[in-house]
Formats: C-alpha cells, sequence, structure tokens
C-alpha cells in the first residue's frame, strides 16, 4: 500500500507543478524525499518480494516523469514569440555588435540572447575565459569564483 501512496504522491506533485509553471519549493522535494525513503524501508525490509516492488515502482516513477516532460510536443515558437526575445531580437537587428550581460537565478533566461545571436556574457561557459574575466575583475579578487 505504501508504494502506490508514494507513486500516487510523486505523479500529484509532477502534474501539479507541470500545470501551474511553479517551481518545486524544498518543502515539497523535502517531503517527497523522506516519503520515499520511508517506503524503500518498508519495501526492502518488511516484504519478501521487496526488491521486485521497488524496481517496479521506481521504473513507473521514471516512465511517469519522463512522459509528462516532451520539450518536441511545445516546438520553438513558444521561445521566439516571447515578448523578451523579439525584443532583443530587435535590438540585435540594429546594432550587431552589442553585448549583452545576463545574470539570473534561472538558467533558461541566461541563454535567451544566445538564441537570437546576440553576444553575450553570462555565467555559461565550459572553461572560463580568463581574458575577459581579468578584464571585468581587474584586481581578481573573484578569480577562485569565475565559474
Amino acid at each position: 500500500m505504501c508504494d502506490i501512496l508514494t507513486f500516487l504522491f510523486a505523479v500529484g506533485v509532477e502534474i501539479l507543478l507541470k500545470k501551474y509553471g511553479v517551481e518545486a519549493n524544498a518543502v515539497v522535494w523535502i517531503a517527497l524525499v523522506v516519503l520515499m525513503c520511508w517506503n524503500i524501508h518498508q519495501i526492502l525490509y518488511n516484504n519478501k518480494e521487496g526488491k521486485r516492488k521497488f524496481v517496479i515502482v521506481l521504473m513507473s516513477v521514471i516512465t511517469v516523469s519522463g512522459l509528462c516532460y516532451n520539450p518536441v510536443k511545445k516546438g520553438t515558437y513558444v521561445i521566439y514569440e516571447d515578448e523578451l526575445v523579439k525584443k532583443i531580437s530587435e535590438i540585435r537587428d540594429q546594432d550587431k555588435e552589442a553585448l549583452w550581460i545576463t545574470n539570473s537565478k534561472s538558467y533558461g533566461i541566461l541563454d535567451i540572447p544566445i538564441t537570437v545571436g546576440a553576444k553575450t556574457i553570462n555565467c555559461h561557459n565550459l572553461y572560463p575565459n580568463l581574458e575577459l574575466r581579468h578584464k571585468l575583475d581587474v584586481e581578481g579578487r573573484y578569480e577562485d569564483i569565475y565559474n
């Protein structure tokens, strides 16, 4: 019974978050982790077929989570019809050498100017661009956290 409740709880949280476009807060995720840990304990230690049930429940959660997220279903119009993207594109067309700096906790916003081909400085670098970082941080005060 506990595995069914955990599965339903996980699916419900996933659906609600997707439906309302809300990022999960820490309390919801902590509750989900605690419930899953309790469920794993109950299945593995209180049931002879626990390991089999655990794998079935885990695969079900993974499958449902994967089915709820399909980026191909939405298409790229969601990006290119956005007012912010249109405005950045307009400015880029007027000034090809304009340089954009993005700073946000949301990774999607960091790359919006890059999406429309605008030159951008942001925190997404495979390797830190030390030449540029030294120009921005002349004293080298933040060199230990460049990337």
